[in-house]
């Protein structure tokens, strides 16, 4: 029923897998190629990521918050994990456009984001999908209740 949405995190999984890969090879790169790899990395996280998160923002959290119900937010937690995440990828951002950027931090920075993004993308198939499981019952139901195409967001 939410294939789409694993669909989605799987193929920016694919994506992260190779932008550790080139960010683990930072550290013996040339200045020209630290900087390509810094740049796609970032360009990566802010077309692909970003749009990701605000999706779920817009569309995925209001329906599981609506579902849950409560005091506070059920998904608040995770809408905040994208503030981090968020505020991370500035950092990185500014660290690449620097005119002497710091490539060790740079790695460092990078890694510990994308940790951080599996983890939330775990957390997100682990707790928030199967709630949803119970809810819905086809895939065509829980687009419908989410606005449309799942993953439109992110292709």
């Amino acid at each position: 029923m939410t294939q789409g949405f694993l669909d989605g995190h799987a193929a920016l999984r694919k994506q992260l897998e190779i932008h550790k890969a080139g960010v683990g090879g930072l550290h013996g790169a040339s200045r020209e190629a630290a900087r390509v790899t810094m740049d796609r990395a970032v360009l990566f996280l802010d077309e692909e990521i970003r749009p990701h998160a605000s999706w779920e923002e817009v569309k995925f959290y209001p329906l599981l918050d609506s579902m849950v119900g409560g005091r506070a937010p059920f998904t608040a937690t995770m809408r905040h994990e994208h503030a981090i995440i968020d505020r991370w990828i500035e950092d990185l951002a500014v660290n690449a456009g620097s005119t002497a950027p710091d490539v060790v931090w740079f790695a460092r920075s990078a890694d510990r984001l994308f940790g951080l993004i599996e983890a939330h993308f775990e957390e997100e198939e682990a707790v928030l999908l199967p709630i949803l499981e119970r809810r819905y019952e086809t895939a065509d139901d829980f687009e419908r209740a989410v606005g449309g195409e799942i993953h439109a967001h992110s292709h």
